[in-house]
């Protein structure tokens, strides 16, 4: 009995996302992408012990009722090979899920070890959605490469989506730099000012599947969510929230020019130069000592000076920083500018993106 036809490369998507949510521990159905048909509708899915996926194939599917684990290296194989603009057929034999790739008829292996009850995430009851920005997405990459891996400071490895005080943003810090963007985005009359920490698995399934229309709703209750669930491309993401208070980041990040110093330049005049240098830092640290005065110079030591083209300076003194972290810091255009606003070796350091308002890094600098 056939199921559904599918594109090869829709197919592929879907097994290669699905893995994700599948735990490396060999534990019951836990190991395996399910595949079901219950009352007309087809679905594929997976869960782990924080997060779960499911896509729905067919809605109004005419079959019985059935229930299969397969691996995700299993389904991988079977699609090996075939064109990703060519379709498959899934089916049913007996009591085992086939797949009809290209005319060559594959019986999926039906481990009847995992015909274990699925252990969800557990009820979810979830809240009004919130309506998220177009750019959203976008937002998360700005700050995902600034999420902490620190497991005695746990709260800091996600990345903080908040609602207070009429202002809307996305934030996450490592403790050495931070990097935080305001969103356009109103409150459903029904939440209250909220803080939630988004893990890094799910920043990185947003920065995959959100475009304009997908749903992200809080679940658990309005005053304590305790998931996130997300109606992205197809799928129905939901995810454990990270436990904890995040810190009160606006308390170090600079706001104004007050006995500043720094530069304004292009990505471009910054990059190639500050990699060399950054590459040469051998402290494992990549420390470098910026000065600004008329002009703008990278040094490491005395062993290796560069001097950068820059659209504006301010101010007279110099700093030290990591390399890497300045770096990282440009804009993925290198055509844009980015404005280093310094005021001390010891105080925060505020990055701009004039092209990006909304956005702005803190990097921490580093005794000389």
């Amino acid at each position: 009995m056939d199921f559904v036809s599918l594109n090869v490369g829709a197919l592929r998507k879907h097994v290669s996302e699905l893995a994700r949510c599948v735990t490396k521990r060999s534990m019951q159905c836990f190991g395996a992408i399910r595949v079901e048909v219950k009352g007309g509708r087809f679905t594929l899915a997976a869960c782990e012990f924080d997060q779960s996926i499911e896509t729905v194939l067919c809605d109004a599917l005419d079959a019985p009722d059935f229930q299969q684990y397969v691996l995700p290296s299993t389904l991988k194989r079977a699609l090996q090979g075939l064109p990703a603009r060519d379709d498959v057929r899934l089916g049913l034999e007996g009591d085992s899920l086939t797949l009809d790739a290209g005319g060559v008829l594959l019986t999926l292996p039906h481990d009847v070890e995992r015909d274990e009850e699925w252990v969800a995430l557990g009820p979810v009851t979830v809240t009004e959605a919130l309506t998220l920005p177009d750019d959203f997405s976008d937002a998360l990459g700005f700050v995902e490469n600034c999420i902490g891996t620190d497991k005695a400071r746990h709260y800091l490895n996600g990345a903080c989506l908040y609602y207070r005080n009429s202002t809307a943003g996305v934030v996450a810090t490592d403790g050495h730099r931070l990097r935080h963007v305001t969103l356009q985005m109103d409150r459903p009359e029904s939440f209250g000012d909220f803080s939630v920490i988004l893990p890094p698995a799910c920043v990185a399934f947003v920065r995959r599947n959100f475009t304009e229309g997908a749903s992200v709703s809080l679940a658990g209750g309005r005053s304590n969510p305790l998931r996130v669930v997300i109606e992205a491309s197809g799928y129905t993401y939901t995810s454990r929230l990270i436990d904890g208070t995040f810190p009160d980041f606006e308390r170090v990040i600079p706001t104004d020019r007050a006995g500043a110093f720094g530069f304004e330049a292009t990505g471009a005049a910054l990059k190639a130069k500050l990699g060399r240098l950054t590459k040469f830092a051998t402290d494992g640290d990549s420390r470098i000592s910026l000065t600004v005065n008329s002009k703008v110079q990278a040094s490491i030591s005395d062993s290796a000076l560069a001097s950068f083209d820059v659209v504006e300076t301010w101010g007279d003194d110099r700093l030290s920083v990591n390399g890497s972290y300045l770096l990282d810091a440009l804009p993925d255009n290198p055509q844009e500018l980015v404005r280093l606003i310094a005021y001390n070796a010891i105080a925060p350091v505020r990055i701009e993106y004039p092209d990006h308002p909304a956005r702005v890094g803190v990097l921490m600098p580093m005794r000389f």
